[in-house]
C-alpha cells in the first residue's frame, strides 16, 4: 500500500507539474513556472527521500545520495512556493521581501543540516537546523495559504459589489 501511494504522488506530481511546466513554456509567466517546480520537485523529492528512508536493501551511499536529492527536492519545492506566494500576493513591501528571505534561509538550514549531521536519521530530526527547516517549510505552505484564504475573501467582497465575478471568486476558494 505504501509503494502505491508514493507511485500515486509521483504520478500526479509529473502529470501536475508537467502541465504547468508546459503552461510556463507557452506563457513565458513566473508564476506557472514557479508553482510547476514545486509541485514537481516535491512530488520527485517526496519519492526520493520515502524509499531512502524505508528501503533497506539498497547501499548506504545510494540511500544517502536518495536522501539527499529528496531533501533537496522538498526544500527546493517549498523555496518556489514561497517566491510564488511573494510574486504574486505581495511583490511590493520590504516586509515581504525580508519574510521571503527569510524563509528561503530557513529551508537553506534544514537542508545543511542533512550534509553536516551523519546517519541515523533521527539524530537529524533532533537538531536545531532541522528544526530551523520545518520551520521554514511550515512557514512557506502557511503563507501561501494565508494569502490565498484573504485574496478569496477580498474577491468575496468584490463580487457583492459588483467589481469581480463570481466564477473567479469560486475558482480561487477552489
Amino acid at each position: 500500500l505504501a509503494i502505491a501511494s508514493l507511485i500515486a504522488v509521483s504520478l500526479t506530481a509529473l502529470a501536475v507539474g508537467g502541465r504547468l511546466l508546459a503552461l510556463a513554456r507557452r506563457t513565458r509567466e513566473l508564476p506557472e513556472l514557479l508553482l510547476g517546480s514545486a509541485v514537481l520537485l516535491n512530488g520527485l523529492g517526496f519519492l526520493a527521500f520515502s524509499l531512502a528512508v524505508q528501503t533497506d536493501c539498497v547501499p548506504a551511499s545510494a540511500r544517502i545520495a536518495a536522501l539527499t536529492a529528496g531533501s533537496l527536492g522538498i526544500a527546493a519545492g517549498a523555496g518556489c512556493v514561497t517566491v510564488f506566494t511573494w510574486w504574486v500576493f505581495r511583490p511590493y513591501g520590504l516586509a515581504p521581501l525580508l519574510l521571503t528571505g527569510s524563509i528561503i534561509l530557513m529551508l537553506g538550514a534544514g537542508f545543511v543540516n542533512l550534509l553536516v549531521i551523519p546517519e541515523p536519521a533521527w539524530v537529524r530530526t533532533a537538531s536545531p537546523l532541522y528544526r530551523v527547516g520545518l520551520a521554514g517549510r511550515t512557514l512557506a505552505y502557511g503563507w501561501a495559504a494565508f494569502e490565498s484564504f484573504r485574496y478569496y475573501r477580498m474577491l468575496l467582497r468584490r463580487t457583492r459589489l459588483g467589481l469581480a465575478q463570481a466564477s473567479v471568486a469560486t475558482r480561487m476558494r477552489l
